[in-house]
């Protein structure tokens, strides 16, 4: 599978670009808009430009835009992409997390920052709020051949999107190469982290993580 891995923002996030794979050919990217290649992207950190530039170079089009989380660092970027593609791509995110997205967020993100004193960096939430969530996803639904699993730990609705075919996971800042995400924020539950981290350690140890912070991993190596 050919993944784009883009590292953007003042937090190195990994935002995914990731073809979409049409219901009964799983191996083929789906036909988009206009002939391009229909994409899911995972996490559009920040830096707009960089990621359109991407997906604009490779002739792909974002039919899915989905968040493993709604921390602000894992979505800052979405307002100029969904704007960009004409407000085209759906977007999708867990129920726990939506209040992240949406004309009356910048409260919630506010709340976050605030608690790490980096409230500089939701300044621009003021006037260019995030647009609501398309899809709110739940344990089980799927997106081609994503699953979403519920993982909740870092936030109330931090979740991964698990591809079984490929043996690919984006786990977001639930599971890092050598570490996991914080629990210290509002949302975040260290009991229910662990929780989900043996829940990810049943999956086979060949699948592949791709994490929202930090360098490739595979499950064996994070048992």
């Amino acid at each position: 599978m050919d993944i784009h891995c883009l590292t953007t923002g003042e937090f190195q996030t990994n935002c995914y670009i990731v073809p979409l794979a049409p219901g009964g050919e799983p191996q083929a990217p789906a036909p988009g808009r206009g002939g391009k290649t229909s994409v899911l992207v995972i996490d559009p950190a920040a830096e707009p430009d960089v990621i359109i530039k991407t997906l604009d170079d490779n002739n792909f089009f974002p039919e899915y835009i989905l968040l493993t989380h709604g921390h602000y660092d894992h979505c800052a970027a979405l307002p100029a992409l969904y704007l960009h593609y004409n407000q085209e791509p759906v977007i999708g995110i867990t129920a726990g997390d939506k209040h992240y997205l949406g004309a009356a967020s910048y409260r919630t993100h506010y709340d976050s920052f605030n608690a790490i004193g980096f409230t500089q960096f939701i300044d621009d939430l003021r006037d260019h709020p995030l647009p609501e969530a398309g899809v709110i996803l739940n344990e089980g639904d799927t997106v081609g051949d994503f699953t979403c699993l519920l993982t909740p730990g870092h936030t109330e609705g931090s979740c991964v999107f698990y591809n079984e075919r490929e043996q690919i996971l984006f786990s977001g800042d639930t599971l890092f190469h050598g570490g996991f995400g914080r629990t210290d924020l509002p949302g975040g539950n260290e009991q229910k982290l662990i929780a989900s981290l043996r829940r990810l350690f049943t999956l086979d140890g060949n699948v592949r993580v791709y994490p929202g912070h930090g360098c490739q991993t595979c499950i064996q190596d994070e048992r």
